[in-house]
């Protein structure tokens, strides 16, 4: 006969016979435990565990049915506790800067240092000279959109954003990375590459809570001269290309005159994010629901990004 207990620990077993009853208990993180207990006793009874010291096998999200342990798995896993990260440390702007930084052997190579850009992201290297060597990526089980250069209408030039930075870390709880070709086995042959795999946050039976967070800063390019190209132009006056720095055209006009022409193309950016999430629930029924929005901005004026996350799970 089998019995799970609530929230704080109470259990009961109804319909036994005899006068005394052999339990054993067992919980996650602690030594389980074997009592005889006396059967129609008034009292009740309480049973005290003592955590364990020896650490637990550790359990992978893989795309076959049921638990498997990592230590019986013939691939090489990659785990990120993005949950426990953006407590501690924040959450960044984009999900590939957690995951170059974490794990071993993963790569991603911005194209630029543009507001909302992407990269490439690479797991032990590449694999072939011709077709994409960008991971899988899979969400809760589910696969998603994996490429590094999506098409969108509000990049111009070589920026794109990459598909991946679409999750926001305030919704994930960790994220496990199968790496090299082994990975194969499990997902078919297109997670030669490797396999990114997110796991969103869930709500736990207990009472509601709730977690608000904000965020604000400033992004300002230092020291700006010499690191902005110069232009070049052709005087039909004299015949020559003279150079046109905006910068040192300004400054100088300014100490002149005390006015300027061109305004700097540089400013200061103010960054901003917000959000809120709600879970709980009992045994049966658990909930979590999570809404955010960021406003990105770079140190350019005409560089930022607006982004709405919102997400919301039942079990």
């Amino acid at each position: 006969m089998n019995a799970r207990t609530g929230v704080r620990g109470d259990f009961r077993f109804t319909g036994l016979s005899g006068a005394m009853a052999r339990l054993r208990v067992t919980r996650i993180g602690y030594q389980a435990m074997i009592a005889e207990v006396p059967v129609g006793g008034r009292t009740p009874t309480e049973i005290k565990l003592t955590e364990m010291v020896v650490r637990l096998d550790e359990l992978v999200v893989t795309g076959t049915a049921g638990e498997a342990q990592k230590r019986t798995l013939g691939n090489t896993v990659g785990s990120v506790p993005v949950a426990n990260t953006v407590a501690i440390t924040g959450a960044p702007r984009r999900i590939q800067d957690m995951l170059s930084v974490n794990v071993p052997g993963v790569r991603v190579t911005r194209s630029s240092g543009t507001i909302g850009a992407g990269g490439i992201t690479r797991i032990r290297g590449s694999g072939s000279l011709s077709l994409s060597n960008e991971p899988l990526i899979y969400i809760d089980g589910i696969r998603v959109n994996n490429q590094s250069s999506a098409t969108s209408l509000a990049f111009r030039g070589y920026d794109s954003p990459s598909r991946i930075n679409d999750v926001n870390p305030e919704e994930i709880e960790s994220i496990e990375i199968l790496k090299g070709p082994s990975a194969a086995t499990i997902y078919g042959t297109e997670a030669s590459n490797g396999v990114i795999q997110i796991i969103s946050k869930r709500g736990r039976a207990g009472r509601p809570t709730y977690d608000i967070h904000g965020d604000a800063g400033a992004n300002w390019l230092m020291n700006p001269d010499g690191r902005y190209p110069s232009n070049f132009y052709y005087d039909k006056r004299d015949g020559q290309i003279h150079e046109f720095d905006v910068l040192k055209y300004n400054q100088e006009r300014f100490a002149a005159t005390g006015d300027t022409i061109f305004r700097s193309p540089f400013s200061t950016g103010t960054p901003l994010a917000v959000g809120a999430a709600l879970s709980g629930g009992s045994d049966q029924l658990r909930y979590y629901v999570n809404a955010d929005f960021l406003r990105d901005e770079g140190s350019v004026d005409y560089n930022w990004q607006n982004k709405y996350n919102g997400r919301a799970n039942v079990s």
